[in-house]
């Protein structure tokens, strides 16, 4: 409960600003008010004009209720008001950012946890059980929230656990489970590592290189253990020894994140959106529920993460739980993903797209060819590919060729080897 409060204190003396300049250029420990910064005058002339708008808006709308003023008095009000909406600037980009409150204070422990039942102030501090036992506590100033000497603990050299959990996790995603399997739970409940002097050498070199994550990723993917390839041997040894793979002696087939399989039709039928740039919802949208996905190309990664609004294809191919961390996502092979592909619109529309693509072409089998080696990244064995040219060359009409070569490209997005990584 002690570290518990001494953590809290950390927290409750730190506050979150989401109005803050992206093209602001400051000192943190030099500016209390990021605004003030001469960077921040833009974001200080649109607040201004904003909240005159806003007045007038109000203040309109009350005359028009109650009747208080006659008609030229109010058509001169809406005016008024129109100009005013109409001075208002475009909104600058903004961040959201923490910075150290003006007055810091260390927390008073609760008991039993009753906000109402206060005990012994309990000074600010981290978790003494991941402490060295020779370390003496960190004393942090009283004009500042101690974030600071927080970010440096986690971080430091002595603390070998914070670049643990992050190459595990950057292990497991690659590899499809980590070297310690429990990767949100590295305490005496969760998994022991598999290979522990990999896990310690992986730190080590990750801390040497800068912890560069792209090192990191580049490191793991040139190895040998990631270039392993699926088993095909059913009597092989290493089934018989190592049936649930932990050791990694071999590759698992391993089914795409939502994010991937999206992201893949819309690479395919070349509707996908690469820009990094922008906003994920307009500044005028009122609730989540009003957001709508269709027509948003972007990447998985830049789409709006609502509490109670996900695209249909996050939430049938288990995207984590937006209001909780989630370390490793579960993964299931469940019958309402293949329907899904099979008649869903959007999966459709891009499949129209895609055929558009080849339908016109002359050469058939060159077009098949393509389909396959554009989708699923092989050509087309001998079976699929005498299937798939007696029913395209079926068609007898150009729009029956057309939906021919649609039904063909979505059963390509349907297949196993869309999904599913070799």
């Amino acid at each position: 409960m002690t570290d518990y409060y001494a953590l809290a204190g950390i927290f409750t003396s730190t506050e979150t600003s989401d109005q803050i300049p992206a093209t602001t250029n400051f000192a943190w420990n030099e500016v209390t008010d990021p605004r003030l910064d001469p960077d921040g005058e833009k974001l200080a002339a649109y607040e201004l004009a904003n909240a005159r708008f806003k007045e007038l808006a109000k203040k309109y709308a009350r005359a028009r209720r109650d009747g208080s003023l006659n008609k030229a008095r109010l058509d001169a009000l809406a005016a008024e008001r129109k100009a005013a909406q109409q001075a208002v600037p475009e909104k600058p980009a903004v961040l959201m950012a923490a910075a150290d409150r003006t007055s810091s204070r260390d927390e008073k422990r609760r008991i039993r946890g009753n906000p109402h039942q206060s005990a012994e102030t309990v000074p600010r501090g981290f978790l003494k059980v991941a402490l060295p036992p020779d370390e003496s506590a960190i004393a942090i100033s009283e004009k500042e929230s101690g974030r600071l000497e927080l970010a440096g603990w986690i971080n430091s050299p002595e603390n070998p656990l914070t670049t643990r959990v992050y190459v595990n996790r950057v292990w497991a995603h690659l590899m499809g489970r980590g070297i310690v399997p429990t990767v949100d739970n590295f305490g005496t409940t969760g998994e022991a590592p598999t290979h522990p002097e990999l896990l310690e050498w992986l730190a080590g070199w990750f801390r040497e290189n800068s912890q560069s994550t792209k090192k990191l990723v580049a490191l793991i993917v040139e190895s040998r253990t990631y270039r392993l390839g699926l088993l095909e041997d059913e009597n092989s040894e290493l089934l018989s020894g190592d049936p649930a793979n932990r050791l990694f002696g071999r590759r698992n087939r391993r089914s795409l994140d939502a994010e991937t399989i999206r992201d893949s039709i819309l690479a395919v039928s070349g509707s996908l959106d690469p820009s990094p740039v922008g906003q994920p919802f307009p500044d005028t949208l009122k609730s989540e529920f009003d957001y709508s996905f269709d027509g948003n190309f972007r990447r998985g990664i830049y789409l709006p993460r609502f509490r109670n609004n996900l695209p249909e294809i996050f939430e049938t191919f288990d995207v984590a739980n937006p209001a909780t961390v989630v370390g490793k996502r579960d993964l299931t092979i469940l019958s309402p993903q293949a329907l899904y592909l099979m008649n869903n619109k959007f999966v459709r529309e891009e499949a129209a797209k895609t055929a558009r693509q080849f339908a016109g072409k002359d050469d058939t089998a060159d077009a098949i060819r393509s389909a396959y080696l554009g989708t699923l990244s092989r050509p087309p064995s001998g079976d699929e590919f005498r299937i798939a040219t007696e029913y395209l060359n079926g068609a007898d009409t150009d729009e029956s060729r057309l939906e021919r070569w649609t039904d063909f490209q979505q059963n390509l997005f349907a297949c196993i080897d869309f999904r599913f990584m070799r």
